[in-house]
């Protein structure tokens, strides 16, 4: 049987969660700025924000940061009441997703 939780469980466990979030978006932003600078040899602060990376194809299909963003981040709202670390892969989606967006390079 589940031990019943008191105040202070839930407040650690959203706590846990948003740390988890905002670690999981930082390294979506790390990754994707050192991605642009090894491929291309970029050295600027905000790389991550620039469309000029490299690109990856499969099958033909070119892989797209908002698409591998949104699957991570399904991956964790399928989980999120089983692990704390769901959060974590929501911000690293999130991340993906929001650098499409504000290149404004979302298209397929």
């Amino acid at each position: 049987m589940a031990r019943p939780r008191g105040r202070r469980g839930n407040h650690r466990e959203y706590y846990l969660s948003l740390l988890l979030f905002v670690l999981g978006a930082g390294v979506g932003l790390l990754s994707l700025a050192l991605w642009n600078m090894f491929t291309r040899g970029m050295i600027f602060t905000f790389s991550a924000f620039s469309p000029q990376g490299g690109q990856v194809y499969v099958g033909g299909l070119r892989i797209k940061h908002w698409m591998l963003g949104a699957a991570i981040a399904g991956v964790g709202a399928a989980t999120i009441r089983k692990t704390p670390w769901a959060a974590f892969l929501i911000g690293l989606g999130t991340a993906l997703i929001l650098d499409e967006l504000l290149t404004g390079d979302l298209a397929w």
